[in-house]
């Protein structure tokens, strides 16, 4: 962000504060300061920086100082002497600091209560860094002045209220709206300034506090220290005291030990014999020992291929019995949904076996009344025909009686009224013909749909026996699904069977060869703790060798017979034990060497 010659001349108002501030504060947060210093500042920030360096420098020693406190190199006036040098610095330093926060505290303060008399009496003493303008090509200055003016637009009164405007006097309502614009200004010229010394002013006295906490809680632990140091000379002397009492009463046992000691010698040769004889048995041992290790170390890798192989098989053997699972449950899937369909074309089979007997009746039905409107039309037909040869034969012999007339020459006799009957017989005649060809048509219709209903009776017939044949068919394949199925169930069930049988087996074995692994673990565990113990007293032995050694050589020229009365008694009891001792382990020696061979075979 760079600065302006405008902020730079604001900035000298408050230089000695702000110097102190951002002294203060780059002494603790270097980083977040350096940016925003200016040039000026330099020689504040130094002072700071040196008394933080020095104080920090006084917290290291005292540090130091309490490391080697600890250790025990300085003697306690010498450390005392120290810590009282690095008190009376850190004293020295914590006055500075306190002297120069208060004295920034109160500049601030004046500052806080000089700033509402200058803004009240602004035309009297307006400083000459607000009355410069504010310069346009600074984009720092721009985004102040945004922000200022969106600050104060709730607070700053219209001028329209203040200031009393005279229509015809344009100049002076200018000059008094540019008084109220610089007015505006300084007031937002001088709270932000304020937020930002309070901002900075929070800012030091946190970091103080912080300062003030290390400094504090140093000075305890330096007490704490030197309150241990002082316990650890305490103990240290009770401990000395303690310790030359010790050697008195050691000495004076001593002295009563010497003369068992001699005692103890002759026996102690031989324990030595003993001892020799049996470490190199155990050497023996212990060189055998290895290829035992390596032959049951081979036998485990073995055993650990075997189980692996076997865990592989199982593996295996869960996922095929996994496959067969769902094949198996599939399969019934299939048997479920095939039985449903079956179900389902049964209850169709049933429904079309209905509508057929309900067609065969209505058909028969059908068939009664045909049968009957075929009788009375042919009752009909007959009485028609009947009626018509009557006709035709009085036709016949009215026409041989008007032949034979005209043959005859003779006179007709007819009447007008036979005329009309001969009319009105033919117009019968005539609707008898109409009706009997009507007869006809209708009986030709029926004719026509009894074949028609034979028809589509031959076709249902036709389906029926199609229908019964699918059924038939699926009926079939059901019952060899279901054959099939019931093969498959049994199938899958012995190899389960056979497959738990041999899970169950596997797992049998593995379990004793985990067994086997792990008392053939424990028996190494054994073997090695063995190994160690029989070292351990090899070495006990060489230095008790070694101490008998010493004993009868500083008690040779000091033997009196009470001491030596004593010693042949220890030496009699230590060779009791030993030999005790030694049985013991010979007879765990045989018992595991028995084990061991048994684990072998």
């Amino acid at each position: 962000m760079e600065y302006c010659d405008n902020e730079n001349q604001r900035s000298k108002s408050y230089s000695a504060l702000n110097e102190l501030l951002h002294g203060s504060v780059a002494a603790l947060k270097p980083d977040v300061i350096a940016s925003v210093s200016a040039p000026n500042r330099n020689d504040e920030l130094e002072v700071i920086k040196i008394a933080n360096n020095n104080l920090q420098q006084c917290v290291d020693k005292l540090q130091n100082m309490l490391q080697e406190r600890r250790s025990g190199v300085s003697t306690p006036s010498i450390a005392n002497q120290h810590t009282e040098t690095k008190l009376k610095v850190l004293l020295k330093e914590r006055t500075d600091l306190l002297n120069r926060i208060n004295r920034l505290e109160k500049e601030n303060r004046n500052v806080v209560h000089n700033e509402p008399q200058s803004t009240a009496a602004y035309g009297a003493s307006i400083p000459k860094v607000f009355e410069t303008d504010i310069n346009p090509y600074c984009d720092y200055c721009r985004n102040r002045m945004e922000v200022w003016n969106r600050i104060m637009n709730g607070k700053v009164i219209d001028s329209s209220n203040l200031v009393k405007t005279d229509p015809g006097d344009s100049n002076r309502l200018k000059e008094n709206d540019a008084a109220m614009e610089k007015i505006r200004v300084y007031s937002i010229f001088i709270n932000y300034s304020l937020v930002e010394k309070n901002i900075l002013l929070r800012v030091l006295l946190n970091s103080y506090e912080k300062l003030l906490q290390r400094y504090e809680s140093l000075e305890t632990e330096l007490g704490k220290r030197l309150k241990a140091d002082q316990n650890i000379i305490k103990e240290i002397n009770q401990n000395a005291q303690i310790a030359s009492k010790g050697d008195v009463f050691l000495i004076s046992q001593l002295k009563n030990e010497l003369g068992k000691a001699n005692k103890k010698l002759a026996c102690l040769e031989k324990e030595l014999i003993f001892a020799k004889r049996t470490i190199y048995e155990n050497e023996q041992f212990a060189i055998a020992i290895p290829e035992q290790i390596k032959i049951l170390e081979k036998d485990k890798k073995e055993l650990t291929h075997i189980i692996d192989n076997q865990t592989e098989r199982l593996n295996l053997f869960e996922d095929q019995l996994r496959t067969i699972n769902k094949e198996k449950e599939a399969l019934q899937r299939k048997y479920i949904e095939l039985e449903h369909a079956n179900n389902l074309a049964n209850q169709e089979k049933l429904e079309q076996l209905r509508i057929i007997e309900m067609q065969r009746k209505k058909l028969s039905l059908l068939e009664e009344k045909q049968i009957e409107e075929m009788k009375a039309h042919d009752a009909q037909i007959e009485a028609y025909q009947q009626l018509i040869k009557q006709k035709d034969d009085e036709r016949g012999a009215l026409i041989a009686e008007l032949c034979a007339a005209s043959r005859h020459e003779a006179p007709l006799h007819d009447t007008i009224n036979e005329f009309e009957n001969r009319y009105a017989a033919a117009d019968e005649n005539r609707e008898l013909l109409k009706e009997v060809r009507e007869l006809n048509h209708e009986k030709q219709a029926m004719f026509d749909k009894i074949t028609r209903l034979e028809s589509e009776l031959q076709s249902m017939k036709d389906q029926l026996r199609l229908k019964t044949d699918e059924v038939e068919k699926e009926v079939l394949l059901k019952n060899s699904i279901h054959d099939d199925l019931a093969k498959a169930r049994t199938m899958l069930e012995t190899e389960l069977a056979n497959a738990v049988d041999r899970l169950q087996l596997e797992e049998s074995t593995g379990n004793t060869l985990k067994m086997t692994v792990e008392e053939l673990e424990d028996l190494l565990q054994q073997k090695s703790a063995e190994l160690i113990t029989a070292a351990q007293e090899r070495q006990r032995c060489t230095a008790e060798m070694q101490k008998m050694k010493e004993l009868k050589y500083d008690l040779e020229t000091k033997l009196t017979p009470h001491n030596f009365s004593m010693i042949l008694h220890s030496i009699n009891t230590y060779i009791k034990r030993v030999t005790m001792r030694k049985r013991k382990h010979k007879v765990g020696r045989g018992l595991r060497t028995i084990k061991t061979k048994d684990y072998i075979n």
